[in-house]
Protein backbone atom coordinates (compact mmCIF):
# COMPACT_ATOMS: atom_id res chain seq x y z
CA UNK A 1 0.00 0.00 0.00
CA UNK A 2 1.26 3.21 -1.07
CA UNK A 3 1.36 6.42 1.59
CA UNK A 4 -1.54 8.38 0.21
CA UNK A 5 -3.65 4.78 1.18
CA UNK A 6 -2.14 4.20 4.94
CA UNK A 7 -3.53 7.92 5.41
CA UNK A 8 -6.65 7.34 4.20
CA UNK A 9 -6.40 3.93 6.50
CA UNK A 10 -5.53 5.74 9.02
CA UNK A 11 -8.61 7.73 9.14
CA UNK A 12 -11.23 4.79 9.01
CA UNK A 13 -9.10 3.07 12.26
CA UNK A 14 -9.64 6.57 13.92
CA UNK A 15 -13.28 6.05 13.08
CA UNK A 16 -13.10 2.96 14.25
CA UNK A 17 -11.57 3.63 17.54
CA UNK A 18 -14.26 5.86 18.10
CA UNK A 19 -16.90 3.39 18.31
CA UNK A 20 -14.67 2.80 21.87
CA UNK A 21 -16.97 5.69 23.39
CA UNK A 22 -20.79 5.57 23.44
CA UNK A 23 -22.70 7.43 20.69
CA UNK A 24 -25.99 8.34 22.69
CA UNK A 25 -27.99 5.34 22.38
CA UNK A 26 -24.92 3.11 20.70
CA UNK A 27 -23.09 1.51 23.54
CA UNK A 28 -19.36 0.93 23.92
CA UNK A 29 -17.20 -1.49 21.43
CA UNK A 30 -15.12 -2.51 24.13
CA UNK A 31 -12.33 -3.93 21.79
CA UNK A 32 -12.55 -1.71 19.14
CA UNK A 33 -9.14 0.03 20.00
CA UNK A 34 -7.60 -3.65 18.93
CA UNK A 35 -8.82 -3.31 15.63
CA UNK A 36 -7.70 0.26 15.14
CA UNK A 37 -4.79 0.43 17.25
CA UNK A 38 -3.00 -3.10 15.30
CA UNK A 39 -4.01 -0.68 11.85
CA UNK A 40 -2.52 2.53 13.26
CA UNK A 41 1.01 0.46 14.16
CA UNK A 42 1.41 -1.70 10.93
CA UNK A 43 0.50 1.66 9.08
CA UNK A 44 3.58 3.58 11.02
CA UNK A 45 5.96 1.49 9.03
CA UNK A 46 6.73 0.73 5.21
CA UNK A 47 6.04 -3.10 3.84
CA UNK A 48 8.14 -5.73 3.12
CA UNK A 49 7.37 -4.61 -0.46
CA UNK A 50 8.60 -0.89 0.07
CA UNK A 51 11.59 0.64 0.67
CA UNK A 52 13.66 -0.62 3.68
CA UNK A 53 14.06 3.57 4.54
CA UNK A 54 11.82 4.24 6.97
CA UNK A 55 9.32 6.58 7.06
CA UNK A 56 10.19 10.11 8.12
CA UNK A 57 8.40 11.50 11.55
CA UNK A 58 6.91 14.18 9.34
CA UNK A 59 4.64 11.71 7.43
CA UNK A 60 4.39 9.55 10.88
CA UNK A 61 2.93 12.61 12.47
CA UNK A 62 0.79 13.39 9.19
CA UNK A 63 -0.45 9.64 10.03
CA UNK A 64 -1.45 10.67 13.69
CA UNK A 65 -3.37 13.44 12.57
CA UNK A 66 -5.23 11.48 9.96
CA UNK A 67 -5.99 9.00 12.50
CA UNK A 68 -7.25 12.14 15.09
CA UNK A 69 -9.25 12.89 12.58
CA UNK A 70 -10.97 10.07 11.92
CA UNK A 71 -11.47 9.59 15.79
CA UNK A 72 -12.50 13.34 16.72
CA UNK A 73 -14.99 13.83 13.60
CA UNK A 74 -17.14 10.67 14.64
CA UNK A 75 -16.47 10.57 18.50
CA UNK A 76 -16.10 14.21 19.22
CA UNK A 77 -18.83 15.26 16.35
CA UNK A 78 -20.48 17.23 19.39
CA UNK A 79 -17.83 20.18 18.90
CA UNK A 80 -18.25 20.78 15.22
CA UNK A 81 -21.94 20.59 16.53
CA UNK A 82 -21.17 23.38 19.33
CA UNK A 83 -18.89 25.17 17.07
CA UNK A 84 -22.47 26.03 14.63
CA UNK A 85 -24.68 26.14 17.35
CA UNK A 86 -22.87 28.93 19.37
CA UNK A 87 -20.21 30.34 17.13
CA UNK A 88 -22.71 30.95 14.21
CA UNK A 89 -20.13 29.17 11.99
CA UNK A 90 -22.05 26.82 9.29
CA UNK A 91 -20.79 23.65 7.55
CA UNK A 92 -18.76 22.76 6.23
CA UNK A 93 -16.42 24.74 8.27
CA UNK A 94 -17.30 24.02 11.40
CA UNK A 95 -16.13 20.49 10.75
CA UNK A 96 -12.86 21.80 9.18
CA UNK A 97 -12.45 23.62 12.82
CA UNK A 98 -13.06 20.54 14.37
CA UNK A 99 -10.76 18.87 12.67
CA UNK A 100 -8.36 21.39 13.41
CA UNK A 101 -8.76 20.97 16.75
CA UNK A 102 -8.44 17.31 17.19
CA UNK A 103 -4.54 17.15 18.24
CA UNK A 104 -6.26 18.72 21.19
CA UNK A 105 -8.31 15.97 21.61
CA UNK A 106 -6.14 13.12 21.02
CA UNK A 107 -2.76 14.33 21.68
CA UNK A 108 -1.91 11.11 23.09
CA UNK A 109 -0.94 9.59 19.48
CA UNK A 110 1.22 12.27 18.42
CA UNK A 111 3.20 12.24 22.09
CA UNK A 112 3.68 8.09 20.67
CA UNK A 113 5.43 9.04 17.48
CA UNK A 114 7.48 11.67 18.74
CA UNK A 115 8.66 9.58 22.19
CA UNK A 116 9.49 6.83 19.92
CA UNK A 117 11.41 8.88 17.75
CA UNK A 118 13.58 10.23 20.54
CA UNK A 119 14.35 6.48 22.37
CA UNK A 120 15.10 5.39 18.57
CA UNK A 121 17.61 8.31 18.53
CA UNK A 122 19.45 6.59 21.98
CA UNK A 123 21.78 4.17 20.86
CA UNK A 124 21.66 2.41 24.44
CA UNK A 125 17.82 1.33 24.46
CA UNK A 126 18.20 0.03 20.60
CA UNK A 127 18.76 -3.18 21.90
CA UNK A 128 15.92 -3.29 24.22
CA UNK A 129 13.67 -1.82 21.05
CA UNK A 130 14.96 -5.01 19.45
CA UNK A 131 14.26 -7.56 21.62
CA UNK A 132 10.96 -5.99 23.17
CA UNK A 133 9.26 -4.26 20.36
CA UNK A 134 5.88 -5.15 20.78
CA UNK A 135 5.59 -4.83 24.64
CA UNK A 136 7.30 -1.43 24.11
CA UNK A 137 4.72 -0.28 21.58
CA UNK A 138 2.23 -0.86 24.17
CA UNK A 139 3.53 0.05 27.44
CA UNK A 140 4.53 3.86 25.30
CA UNK A 141 1.51 4.40 24.60
CA UNK A 142 -0.31 3.70 27.42
CA UNK A 143 2.29 5.82 29.01
CA UNK A 144 1.54 8.47 26.36
CA UNK A 145 -1.76 8.08 27.50
CA UNK A 146 -1.20 8.83 31.06
CA UNK A 147 1.43 11.61 31.19
CA UNK A 148 -0.15 13.64 27.44
CA UNK A 149 -2.64 16.46 28.97
CA UNK A 150 -5.82 16.18 27.17
CA UNK A 151 -8.55 18.84 27.48
CA UNK A 152 -11.45 16.05 27.25
CA UNK A 153 -9.63 12.82 28.48
CA UNK A 154 -10.18 9.36 27.57
CA UNK A 155 -8.84 6.28 27.14
CA UNK A 156 -8.99 3.19 24.68
CA UNK A 157 -9.37 0.90 28.33
CA UNK A 158 -12.24 3.31 29.14
CA UNK A 159 -14.58 1.32 27.06
CA UNK A 160 -13.69 -1.78 29.60
CA UNK A 161 -17.11 -0.14 32.01
CA UNK A 162 -19.50 -2.12 29.89
CA UNK A 163 -18.00 -5.34 31.13
CA UNK A 164 -18.35 -3.85 35.05
CA UNK A 165 -18.26 -5.35 37.85
CA UNK A 166 -15.23 -8.05 36.19
CA UNK A 167 -12.96 -5.55 35.70
CA UNK A 168 -11.53 -5.94 39.30
CA UNK A 169 -8.06 -4.17 38.33
CA UNK A 170 -10.01 -0.64 38.11
CA UNK A 171 -9.26 0.43 41.69
CA UNK A 172 -6.00 -0.96 41.87
CA UNK A 173 -3.87 -0.09 38.60
CA UNK A 174 -6.82 2.50 37.29
CA UNK A 175 -7.95 2.82 33.57
CA UNK A 176 -4.68 2.49 32.68
CA UNK A 177 -4.22 -1.15 32.38
CA UNK A 178 -6.94 -1.82 30.77
CA UNK A 179 -5.98 0.66 27.76
CA UNK A 180 -2.17 -1.49 27.88
CA UNK A 181 -4.26 -4.60 27.65
CA UNK A 182 -5.39 -3.41 24.01
CA UNK A 183 -2.61 -1.64 22.91
CA UNK A 184 -0.68 -4.95 24.31
CA UNK A 185 -2.77 -6.79 21.83
CA UNK A 186 -2.84 -4.65 19.18
CA UNK A 187 0.80 -4.53 19.18
CA UNK A 188 1.14 -8.29 19.26
CA UNK A 189 -1.14 -8.59 16.30
CA UNK A 190 1.12 -5.89 14.56
CA UNK A 191 4.06 -8.04 15.44
CA UNK A 192 2.72 -11.43 14.04
CA UNK A 193 1.64 -9.43 10.80
CA UNK A 194 5.57 -8.62 10.42
CA UNK A 195 6.47 -11.64 11.76
CA UNK A 196 8.19 -10.60 14.72
CA UNK A 197 9.39 -13.62 17.58
CA UNK A 198 6.44 -14.86 19.39
CA UNK A 199 6.01 -12.42 22.29
CA UNK A 200 5.71 -15.13 25.45
CA UNK A 201 5.38 -12.47 27.74
CA UNK A 202 1.57 -11.43 26.55
CA UNK A 203 0.32 -14.67 27.72
CA UNK A 204 1.50 -14.17 31.08
CA UNK A 205 -0.14 -10.85 31.20
CA UNK A 206 -3.52 -11.80 29.50
CA UNK A 207 -3.88 -14.58 32.11
CA UNK A 208 -3.04 -12.51 34.53
CA UNK A 209 -5.50 -9.63 33.30
CA UNK A 210 -8.33 -11.83 32.70
CA UNK A 211 -7.81 -13.95 36.10
CA UNK A 212 -7.14 -10.40 38.41
CA UNK A 213 -10.54 -8.66 36.80
CA UNK A 214 -12.81 -12.12 37.17
CA UNK A 215 -11.83 -13.39 40.46
CA UNK A 216 -12.69 -10.05 42.15
CA UNK A 217 -15.18 -7.91 41.21
CA UNK A 218 -16.06 -4.72 41.99
CA UNK A 219 -17.99 -4.34 44.71
CA UNK A 220 -19.08 -1.57 47.58
CA UNK A 221 -20.69 -1.62 51.20
CA UNK A 222 -23.23 0.49 52.85
CA UNK A 223 -24.84 0.94 55.84
CA UNK A 224 -28.52 1.36 56.57
CA UNK A 225 -28.61 5.12 56.97
CA UNK A 226 -30.34 6.59 54.54
CA UNK A 227 -30.13 10.73 53.10
CA UNK A 228 -33.51 11.43 51.41
CA UNK A 229 -32.64 13.41 48.65
CA UNK A 230 -33.97 15.10 45.73
CA UNK A 231 -31.49 16.10 42.11
CA UNK A 232 -33.67 18.63 39.98
CA UNK A 233 -32.93 18.93 36.45
CA UNK A 234 -34.76 22.28 35.49
CA UNK A 235 -33.55 21.05 31.39
CA UNK A 236 -32.86 25.23 31.01
CA UNK A 237 -31.06 25.66 27.89
CA UNK A 238 -27.74 27.74 27.46
CA UNK A 239 -29.86 30.33 25.75
CA UNK A 240 -32.29 31.06 28.87
CA UNK A 241 -28.93 30.69 30.85
CA UNK A 242 -27.04 33.39 29.27
CA UNK A 243 -30.41 35.74 29.30
CA UNK A 244 -30.94 35.32 33.56
CA UNK A 245 -27.19 35.61 33.73
CA UNK A 246 -27.26 39.06 32.38
CA UNK A 247 -30.15 40.23 33.70
CA UNK A 248 -33.23 39.50 31.64
CA UNK A 249 -35.98 39.86 33.98
CA UNK A 250 -38.33 37.28 32.03
CA UNK A 251 -35.48 34.64 32.06
CA UNK A 252 -34.72 35.44 35.69
CA UNK A 253 -38.40 34.78 36.71
CA UNK A 254 -38.54 31.39 34.39
CA UNK A 255 -35.72 30.37 36.14
CA UNK A 256 -36.91 30.67 39.59
CA UNK A 257 -40.52 29.59 38.84
CA UNK A 258 -38.93 26.20 37.33
CA UNK A 259 -36.49 25.62 40.08
CA UNK A 260 -38.94 26.21 42.54
CA UNK A 261 -41.60 23.98 41.28
CA UNK A 262 -39.44 20.97 41.27
CA UNK A 263 -38.04 21.34 44.55
CA UNK A 264 -41.16 21.80 46.20
CA UNK A 265 -43.63 19.28 44.59
CA UNK A 266 -44.87 16.62 46.64
CA UNK A 267 -43.07 13.51 47.20
CA UNK A 268 -44.88 10.66 45.21
CA UNK A 269 -44.04 8.00 48.38
CA UNK A 270 -42.70 8.22 51.64
CA UNK A 271 -43.04 10.68 54.83
CA UNK A 272 -43.24 13.88 52.38
CA UNK A 273 -39.69 14.51 54.39
CA UNK A 274 -36.58 15.47 52.37
CA UNK A 275 -32.93 15.78 54.05
CA UNK A 276 -30.98 17.28 50.94
CA UNK A 277 -32.01 19.13 46.94
CA UNK A 278 -29.50 19.48 44.62
CA UNK A 279 -28.98 22.07 41.91
CA UNK A 280 -26.77 21.75 38.95
CA UNK A 281 -23.77 23.70 37.54
CA UNK A 282 -24.84 27.34 37.49
CA UNK A 283 -28.22 27.15 38.54
CA UNK A 284 -29.09 30.25 40.39
CA UNK A 285 -27.95 33.19 38.30
CA UNK A 286 -26.67 36.50 39.63
CA UNK A 287 -23.19 36.43 42.03
CA UNK A 288 -23.39 36.26 45.38
CA UNK A 289 -20.62 36.94 47.98
CA UNK A 290 -19.56 34.56 50.34
CA UNK A 291 -16.76 36.78 52.15
CA UNK A 292 -20.39 39.43 53.07
CA UNK A 293 -22.63 36.40 53.53
CA UNK A 294 -20.08 35.41 56.36
CA UNK A 295 -19.87 38.59 57.86
CA UNK A 296 -23.54 39.53 58.41
CA UNK A 297 -24.66 35.76 58.95
CA UNK A 298 -26.72 36.64 55.87
CA UNK A 299 -28.74 34.14 54.36
CA UNK A 300 -29.24 32.98 50.65
CA UNK A 301 -31.22 34.56 48.65
CA UNK A 302 -35.33 33.88 49.28
CA UNK A 303 -35.72 31.32 46.93
CA UNK A 304 -33.18 29.29 48.25
CA UNK A 305 -33.76 30.01 52.25
CA UNK A 306 -37.74 29.31 51.56
CA UNK A 307 -37.13 25.93 49.65
CA UNK A 308 -34.71 24.59 52.46
CA UNK A 309 -37.17 26.19 55.09
CA UNK A 310 -40.14 24.47 53.42
CA UNK A 311 -38.44 21.14 53.74
CA UNK A 312 -36.58 21.75 56.62
CA UNK A 313 -33.38 20.46 54.02
CA UNK A 314 -30.48 21.36 53.22
CA UNK A 315 -29.04 22.47 49.44
CA UNK A 316 -26.32 21.86 47.84
CA UNK A 317 -26.45 24.11 44.26
CA UNK A 318 -24.14 26.06 41.46
CA UNK A 319 -23.51 29.35 41.40
CA UNK A 320 -21.75 32.05 41.13
CA UNK A 321 -19.25 33.80 43.95
CA UNK A 322 -17.73 37.22 43.71
CA UNK A 323 -14.05 37.00 43.67
CA UNK A 324 -12.53 40.10 46.38
CA UNK A 325 -9.35 40.76 45.15
CA UNK A 326 -8.81 40.10 41.42
CA UNK A 327 -5.41 40.37 40.02
CA UNK A 328 -6.77 43.12 37.66
CA UNK A 329 -8.92 45.99 37.49
CA UNK A 330 -10.88 45.20 34.45
CA UNK A 331 -13.99 44.39 35.62
CA UNK A 332 -14.46 41.31 33.47
CA UNK A 333 -11.73 39.45 34.46
CA UNK A 334 -11.08 36.71 37.03
CA UNK A 335 -14.16 38.84 39.04
CA UNK A 336 -16.32 35.47 39.57
CA UNK A 337 -15.54 31.92 40.41
CA UNK A 338 -17.55 28.87 39.22
CA UNK A 339 -18.94 27.73 42.12
CA UNK A 340 -21.13 24.73 44.54
CA UNK A 341 -22.49 26.60 47.61
CA UNK A 342 -23.96 23.89 50.63
CA UNK A 343 -27.16 26.13 52.02
CA UNK A 344 -27.66 24.80 55.96
CA UNK A 345 -30.42 25.23 58.53
CA UNK A 346 -32.46 28.63 57.82
CA UNK A 347 -30.85 28.65 54.26
CA UNK A 348 -27.42 30.19 55.21
CA UNK A 349 -24.19 29.38 53.95
CA UNK A 350 -22.62 26.12 55.58
CA UNK A 351 -19.75 25.68 52.75
CA UNK A 352 -18.46 26.55 49.37
CA UNK A 353 -16.04 25.30 46.55
CA UNK A 354 -14.23 27.17 43.96
CA UNK A 355 -13.73 25.31 40.78
CA UNK A 356 -10.05 24.76 40.17
CA UNK A 357 -10.26 23.34 36.63
CA UNK A 358 -11.30 25.54 33.97
CA UNK A 359 -12.39 24.94 30.84
CA UNK A 360 -9.57 26.56 28.37
CA UNK A 361 -11.40 28.53 26.03
CA UNK A 362 -14.51 28.80 27.99
CA UNK A 363 -13.54 29.80 30.99
CA UNK A 364 -10.18 30.93 30.63
CA UNK A 365 -7.17 30.65 27.92
CA UNK A 366 -4.04 28.23 28.66
CA UNK A 367 -1.29 31.05 28.44
CA UNK A 368 -1.00 32.17 32.39
CA UNK A 369 0.19 35.89 33.10
CA UNK A 370 -0.85 36.85 29.11
CA UNK A 371 -4.50 35.73 30.34
CA UNK A 372 -5.38 39.84 31.31
CA UNK A 373 -4.27 41.11 27.91
CA UNK A 374 -5.68 38.79 26.07
CA UNK A 375 -9.47 39.45 27.78
CA UNK A 376 -9.78 43.04 26.25
CA UNK A 377 -9.15 40.61 22.68
CA UNK A 378 -11.50 37.95 23.18
CA UNK A 379 -14.82 38.88 25.18
CA UNK A 380 -16.30 35.37 24.33
CA UNK A 381 -13.96 33.90 27.26
CA UNK A 382 -15.50 34.47 30.82
CA UNK A 383 -12.49 34.09 32.38
CA UNK A 384 -13.10 33.12 35.83
CA UNK A 385 -10.92 33.05 39.04
CA UNK A 386 -9.89 29.87 39.68
CA UNK A 387 -10.03 28.33 43.68
CA UNK A 388 -7.32 26.16 45.57
CA UNK A 389 -9.17 25.40 48.13
CA UNK A 390 -10.50 21.34 48.60
CA UNK A 391 -13.27 21.44 51.46
CA UNK A 392 -15.49 18.43 52.28
CA UNK A 393 -19.48 19.59 52.64
CA UNK A 394 -20.40 17.76 56.02
CA UNK A 395 -24.15 17.50 56.45
CA UNK A 396 -25.96 17.25 59.69
CA UNK A 397 -26.78 13.34 59.68
CA UNK A 398 -22.98 13.28 59.53
CA UNK A 399 -23.10 12.14 55.62
CA UNK A 400 -19.76 13.73 53.95
CA UNK A 401 -20.15 15.17 50.60
CA UNK A 402 -16.78 15.85 48.48
CA UNK A 403 -18.11 18.40 45.89
CA UNK A 404 -16.31 19.06 42.01
CA UNK A 405 -17.67 20.73 39.34
CA UNK A 406 -18.53 19.93 35.52
CA UNK A 407 -15.46 18.48 33.95
CA UNK A 408 -13.21 17.90 36.97
CA UNK A 409 -14.38 14.84 37.29
CA UNK A 410 -12.66 13.59 34.14
CA UNK A 411 -9.31 13.72 35.85
CA UNK A 412 -8.44 11.35 37.69
CA UNK A 413 -5.32 12.99 39.30
CA UNK A 414 -7.12 15.89 40.47
CA UNK A 415 -9.98 13.38 42.14
CA UNK A 416 -7.16 11.55 43.74
CA UNK A 417 -5.38 14.56 44.96
CA UNK A 418 -8.69 16.10 46.06
CA UNK A 419 -9.07 12.70 48.11
CA UNK A 420 -5.56 12.67 49.34
CA UNK A 421 -5.84 16.04 50.33
CA UNK A 422 -8.23 15.33 52.96
CA UNK A 423 -6.90 11.70 54.05
CA UNK A 424 -6.70 13.12 57.35
CA UNK A 425 -10.44 13.58 57.42
CA UNK A 426 -13.36 11.32 57.32
CA UNK A 427 -13.58 10.04 54.39
CA UNK A 428 -16.53 11.56 51.74
CA UNK A 429 -19.63 9.51 51.40
CA UNK A 430 -20.47 10.84 47.75
CA UNK A 431 -18.85 12.76 45.06
CA UNK A 432 -21.22 15.07 43.81
CA UNK A 433 -20.53 16.72 40.53
CA UNK A 434 -22.62 19.67 39.50
CA UNK A 435 -22.10 20.05 35.79
CA UNK A 436 -23.90 22.03 33.05
CA UNK A 437 -23.62 20.30 29.42
CA UNK A 438 -26.63 22.12 27.71
CA UNK A 439 -24.16 23.51 25.20
CA UNK A 440 -23.71 20.62 23.19
CA UNK A 441 -27.82 20.11 22.97
CA UNK A 442 -29.03 16.21 22.26
CA UNK A 443 -25.43 14.81 21.14
CA UNK A 444 -23.33 12.37 22.26
CA UNK A 445 -21.56 14.43 24.74
CA UNK A 446 -23.31 13.96 27.68
CA UNK A 447 -23.60 9.99 27.19
CA UNK A 448 -19.54 10.41 27.01
CA UNK A 449 -19.27 12.67 30.10
CA UNK A 450 -21.53 10.66 32.15
CA UNK A 451 -19.68 7.47 30.80
CA UNK A 452 -15.94 8.86 31.59
CA UNK A 453 -17.21 9.96 35.22
CA UNK A 454 -17.99 6.71 35.89
CA UNK A 455 -14.77 5.29 36.24
CA UNK A 456 -13.70 7.82 38.81
CA UNK A 457 -16.27 5.64 41.40
CA UNK A 458 -14.51 2.66 40.11
CA UNK A 459 -11.55 4.01 40.52
CA UNK A 460 -12.14 5.42 44.04
CA UNK A 461 -14.46 3.22 45.38
CA UNK A 462 -17.11 6.35 46.00
CA UNK A 463 -20.28 6.83 44.15
CA UNK A 464 -21.02 9.91 42.46
CA UNK A 465 -23.70 11.79 42.42
CA UNK A 466 -24.37 13.49 38.73
CA UNK A 467 -26.53 16.80 38.69
CA UNK A 468 -26.75 18.19 35.40
CA UNK A 469 -28.93 21.16 33.75
CA UNK A 470 -30.27 19.18 30.52
CA UNK A 471 -29.00 15.79 31.36
CA UNK A 472 -27.72 13.03 32.03
CA UNK A 473 -28.72 13.08 36.01
CA UNK A 474 -27.84 10.12 37.75
CA UNK A 475 -25.98 8.22 40.75
CA UNK A 476 -22.85 6.25 39.67
CA UNK A 477 -22.03 3.50 42.22
CA UNK A 478 -18.00 2.08 42.19
CA UNK A 479 -19.60 -1.49 41.14
CA UNK A 480 -20.23 -0.19 37.57
CA UNK A 481 -24.13 0.32 38.07
CA UNK A 482 -25.93 3.05 38.11
CA UNK A 483 -29.49 4.50 39.31
CA UNK A 484 -32.34 5.42 37.37
CA UNK A 485 -31.67 8.51 35.00
CA UNK A 486 -32.94 11.83 33.94
CA UNK A 487 -32.44 12.04 30.23
CA UNK A 488 -31.36 14.50 28.05
CA UNK A 489 -34.12 17.18 27.65
CA UNK A 490 -36.04 16.08 30.46
CA UNK A 491 -37.69 18.69 33.04
CA UNK A 492 -37.93 16.09 36.15
CA UNK A 493 -36.64 15.22 39.21
CA UNK A 494 -34.81 12.29 40.88
CA UNK A 495 -35.77 11.31 44.64
CA UNK A 496 -33.74 8.82 45.62
CA UNK A 497 -32.90 7.36 49.07
CA UNK A 498 -29.20 7.53 49.40
CA UNK A 499 -27.22 4.58 51.78
CA UNK A 500 -23.98 5.67 53.48
CA UNK A 501 -21.02 4.45 51.64
CA UNK A 502 -18.49 2.57 53.68
CA UNK A 503 -15.24 2.55 51.51
CA UNK A 504 -11.28 2.75 52.03
CA UNK A 505 -8.57 3.92 50.13
CA UNK A 506 -7.53 2.46 47.01
CA UNK A 507 -4.27 1.65 46.30
CA UNK A 508 -4.47 3.84 43.15
CA UNK A 509 -5.85 6.63 44.90
CA UNK A 510 -2.71 5.98 47.36
CA UNK A 511 -0.10 5.27 44.36
CA UNK A 512 -1.56 6.36 41.42
CA UNK A 513 -0.13 4.87 38.23
CA UNK A 514 3.11 4.23 39.51
CA UNK A 515 2.27 0.63 40.12
CA UNK A 516 0.86 0.30 36.35
CA UNK A 517 3.80 1.99 35.03
CA UNK A 518 5.85 -0.86 37.10
CA UNK A 519 4.06 -3.43 35.91
CA UNK A 520 4.66 -2.21 32.60
CA UNK A 521 8.48 -1.99 32.84
CA UNK A 522 8.73 -5.50 34.11
CA UNK A 523 6.86 -7.01 31.30
CA UNK A 524 8.98 -4.83 29.00
CA UNK A 525 12.10 -6.12 30.40
CA UNK A 526 10.63 -9.53 30.93
CA UNK A 527 10.05 -9.65 27.00
CA UNK A 528 13.71 -8.66 26.93
CA UNK A 529 14.79 -11.86 28.60
CA UNK A 530 12.82 -14.42 27.15
CA UNK A 531 12.90 -13.42 23.45
CA UNK A 532 17.40 -12.88 24.54
CA UNK A 533 17.54 -16.49 26.22
CA UNK A 534 15.21 -18.27 23.17
CA UNK A 535 17.39 -16.21 20.63
CA UNK A 536 14.23 -15.55 18.70
CA UNK A 537 15.15 -11.40 17.97
CA UNK A 538 16.44 -13.11 14.45
CA UNK A 539 16.58 -9.00 12.49
CA UNK A 540 13.43 -7.44 13.63
CA UNK A 541 15.64 -4.22 14.31
CA UNK A 542 16.15 -4.06 10.22
CA UNK A 543 12.66 -4.49 9.40
CA UNK A 544 10.78 -1.47 10.89
CA UNK A 545 11.72 1.94 12.24
CA UNK A 546 10.76 4.65 13.24
CA UNK A 547 13.04 7.31 12.53
CA UNK A 548 15.34 8.28 9.57
CA UNK A 549 18.90 6.28 9.01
Amino acid sequence: MNKLGKIFLCFIAGIIYSFNFPNKDMVSWVFMPVISMAIFFWCLSPNQNESKTPYTLKFKLLLALSFSVGAALLGYYWIPYTISEFGGVPAPFNYIIGSLLSPFALPQFYSFVLFAHFLERIRILKELRIYSRVTLYAFLLTLCEIITPQQFPSKAGHGFLVLAPYIGLAPILGSGVFSFFLYYLASAINGAIKKYPFNYPIFLFALFFIVANTSYPLKYKTTEDTLKTRIVQANIGSLMKVQSEGGDGTAIDYVFKTYSELSTQKLLSGNNKLDLIIWPETALPGVLSTRFMKQENMPFPLIISSIVRQWNAEMIFGGYDANDNPESEDAYFETQYNTIYHAGDFGRLENFYHKQKLIPFGETMPFGPLNKYLNKLNTNVSFFAAGDDFPLFKLRNNFIMMPIVCYEILFPDFVRNYLNKNKNSSRPHFIINVTNDSWYGDTSEPHQHLFLSHWRALEFGIPIIRSTNTGITSILYPDGTESERILVDEKKVLDIDLKKTISEVTVYQKYGDIPLILLMLTLVLLSYGINRFLKKDGNIGDEVHFTEN
